[in-house]
């Protein structure tokens, strides 16, 4: 072989090794992309199914408050980022996520047992506060209680509780509670009941809270003047008929409350009163039911 079929030959052979470890480098390039795509893939699956959930966490709806109920103090903080405010009965209010906690202790240390809102941005499967409360019948079904401006729904382990005016239907706040503590706050049925003026109650609350008759923030006050005003209805001049002191206050739930009237000279037995604006120390007592006297 001359030396110019040698130079072609190493040149060819060159050219083959050059290609072939091109060829190589390709296939490797071509298997580290699949990994790297499979890598990928997986990755935005991650983060798609990581977001989904992010997603269902964020929205307001019934499971994000009902998943708080059974869940101790500490671990409640935590999860809601927020350090909260103590509010009267041993409750803890979270102003930023607008919700009022209270706990009972079931035998294995202090858990929530209701949660109180007026946030109207909470999906109750399609009714919010401030509707009517017949879509929340639509929404959840019949109230298994129905009474005095007040409607309790089950909902699969739990209770929700609403508020709303008798006029109108609108609803005005809600309540997340376990079974148990719903058994205590549908107790009290009076048998008569008082009929409530929603704008009245609000324009009384917004005038306590300016320093006026703050009386209206002892639930046996109010039951005294309600009482007093029944003996006379023309007006109470100088004294009152029914006396403080007969007046023994038999529950208090810190949203409900019943008072005893203790006196012979009284057509009612007992007082009804709720805490139907505001659900703490600076909320107004509101009379909305109550019993006869039984008649001698």
């Amino acid at each position: 072989m001359n030396t110019k079929k040698r130079f072609w030959v190493m040149i060819l052979g060159s050219v083959t090794v050059v290609s072939l470890g091109l060829t190589g480098l390709t296939g490797c390039s071509q298997i580290v992309s699949k990994k790297q795509a499979t890598g990928v893939a997986a990755a935005n699956s991650v983060t798609k199914r990581s977001n989904a959930v992010d997603s269902k966490n964020d929205l307001n709806t019934i499971e994000k408050y009902k998943y708080l109920l059974g869940q101790p103090e500490e671990k409640v903080i935590g999860q809601l980022s927020e350090n909260p405010v103590t509010i009267d009965e041993g409750g803890l209010e979270f102003k930023k996520a607008g919700i009022r906690l209270w706990f009972k202790d079931f035998g294995k240390g202090p858990v929530v047992s209701q949660i109180f809102t007026q946030k109207k941005d909470i999906d109750f499967n399609g009714a919010r506060i401030g509707d009517n409360i017949s879509s929340f019948r639509k929404a959840l079904g019949n109230p298994v209680s129905d009474k005095n401006g007040e409607a309790y729904f089950k909902y699969k382990e739990v209770v929700l509780s609403f508020n709303y005016d008798l006029k109108t239907g609108d609803t005005i706040c809600a309540y997340f509670l376990t079974k148990d503590n719903n058994e205590e706050n549908t107790s009290a049925n009076p048998q008569v009941k008082v009929p409530v003026d929603m704008k009245i109650v609000e324009n009384e609350q917004k005038s306590v809270d300016a320093g006026h008759s703050p009386w209206q923030l002892d639930p046996a006050f109010v039951a005294q003047v309600f009482v007093s005003l029944k003996i006379s209805p023309e007006g109470i001049k100088g004294e009152y008929p029914i006396k403080y002191e007969a007046l023994k206050l038999t529950q208090n739930t810190g949203k409900e409350a019943i008072v005893q009237v203790d006196t012979a000279n009284t057509p009612i037995s007992r007082v009804y009163l709720k805490r139907l604006v505001k659900q703490d120390s600076t909320g107004i007592w509101t009379v909305v039911g109550y019993e006869p006297a039984a008649k001698e």
